[in-house]
């Protein structure tokens, strides 16, 4: 527990025993283990599970971190694309008022 921030440990405290086991019994841990265990002990599952986890979890977690990247930097491209679009319609649309406002002179 001492490895958890402050704010992961007021979590995990808030949690209920049935819900310590809830979530040990999810992460696969050892149910008659998890059921044998004290609500400290739990607790301590618990906590270096959130420290330690497992290499499995940590290579999806990173793998999501990865293609989260991906999306976001895809995104970006396509907003200054986008931008790059509008600041052409707009120099356009510059170019087209200046032609009217020399073509209105000409006809004068």
């Amino acid at each position: 527990m001492e490895k958890l921030t402050v704010e992961q440990r007021d979590i995990v405290k808030k949690l209920s025993t049935e819900r310590l086991r809830a979530k040990l019994v999810k992460l696969e841990f050892d149910e008659e283990v998890i059921f044998a265990t004290e609500r400290p002990g739990l607790l301590d599952m618990l906590a270096e599970h959130m420290v330690n986890p497992p290499p499995e979890v940590t290579a999806q977690v990173t793998i999501v971190g990865e293609l989260q990247l991906r999306e976001i930097t895809l995104k970006e491209q396509e907003m200054k694309l986008r931008e790059a679009e509008l600041q052409q319609q707009i120099a356009f649309r510059d170019a087209e008022l200046i032609q009217n406002a020399q073509d209105r002179e000409v006809e004068r």
